[in-house]
């Protein structure tokens, strides 16, 4: 059976609460009949905990808050790197997939796939980085996002997009990436492309 690696900001089964980490507890019980899935998550409490639940394992991660309200995400990068050696996570029959926002996520798979080069590796991006229009200082550090995604796509293998970010992905300086491009739509919104949604391609992660 196939072994997918999964990192996610939040994740808590039915109770998870936001909307990244609500659409992959909608794509797990299909997922969980193809593969065993390992997920990696952030959790508000003081200490790593971990849960196991049929073919599917939770590693929950501590994510500090800095003393400016930011959250720590170099940290928990760093325990989920040192988690994934310790434990020996990734084997040659593993793949990972990364969902995003926040983008923080998507660096610390960077640093994952650049340690295990071989490592199948997608990306299952929800929410715009780049083009965001709602970040601080969005015009003047527009070229800085471009560049720090534009090395999280090259390195990736696939890149699962909304319809939304789809079209627009497809027409703006992302589009040299088209060819990593897979247009699934939104799991828990039911919506279909063509045929086309995560539960009846799963064999596309």
């Amino acid at each position: 059976m196939k072994e997918i690696i999964i990192l996610v900001h939040g994740y808590d089964n039915d109770k998870s609460n936001n909307p990244n980490s609500l659409c992959l507890n909608d794509m797990i019980p299909i997922m969980s009949e193809f593969m065993d899935i390992i997920i990696i998550t952030t959790t508000m409490k003081d200490s790593y905990f971990y849960q196991r639940k049929g073919n599917v394992d939770i590693h929950y991660i501590p994510l500090e808050i800095k003393f400016n309200g930011k959250y720590n995400f170099k940290k928990w990068g760093t325990q989920v790197i040192d988690l994934v050696s310790r434990k020996k996570l990734i084997n040659e029959k593993s793949k990972m997939l990364n969902i995003s926002f926040p983008f923080d996520i998507l660096r610390v798979g960077l640093k994952i796939k650049k340690k295990y080069p071989e490592l199948y590796w997608v990306i299952y991006e929800l929410d715009p980085f780049t083009y965001n229009s709602i970040l601080r200082f969005q015009k003047i550090a527009f070229v800085y996002r471009f560049l720090l995604e534009s090395n999280v796509f090259r390195h990736s293998n696939k890149i699962l997009l909304t319809h939304e970010l789809m079209a627009q992905y497809s027409n703006n300086l992302l589009n040299r990436y088209k060819l990593k491009f897979k247009d699934i739509g939104i799991p828990i919104l039911k919506i279909t492309n063509n045929n086309n949604n995560v539960g009846e391609n799963i064999d596309l992660i």
